[in-house]
């Protein structure tokens, strides 16, 4: 099998904070796997070829997308990683250093933190290049440079 099969009761034992079948329940979860796929994917064409690596991911993301749904249901619509809040008259400050448009979603829950920390070996950039290289080999004695 090459892609990852969604299994909504292993997902709810990795994450035991999901097990609420009426607050958390299959549709949204299923449906918040889908939307995890479209950031990581899920067949072995993609960058991620370890299947079970593959897995961890999308869980992972599934339980960010899930986590933050359940933000926004609770009320908590916040932009930016929260760096302190205070309970009596109310005060809470968002923190924007060394967080940059590309990862600021991500890091809203520990799940997402965690898939951003993860996944940063496949946002390196390795640059190979192909070298030309000298040959007299059938020139005549002329200098080419014969592309290998």
């Amino acid at each position: 099998m090459d892609i990852v099969e969604f299994d909504v009761e292993e997902f709810r034992l990795v994450y035991p904070m999901f097990a609420d079948k009426e607050k958390f329940n299959d549709t949204m979860l299923e449906f918040s796997f889908s939307k995890a796929e479209t950031y990581v994917n899920n067949t072995k064409c993609g960058y991620v070829k370890n299947l079970t690596t593959r897995k961890i991911m999308l869980y992972m993301l599934t339980a960010h997308i899930v986590t933050l749904q359940a933000q926004a249901i609770n009320g908590e619509w916040y932009a930016g990683v929260m760096s302190s809040a205070t309970e009596g008259s109310v005060s809470i400050s968002m923190a924007t250093h060394n967080i940059t448009p590309r990862n600021a979603w991500y890091l809203k829950t520990p799940f997402g933190a965690e898939y951003w920390e993860m996944t940063s070996k496949y946002r390196t950039f390795n640059y190979q290049s192909v070298q030309s290289r000298p040959s007299w080999e059938g020139t005549n004695g002329r200098w080419w440079n014969l592309r290998g």
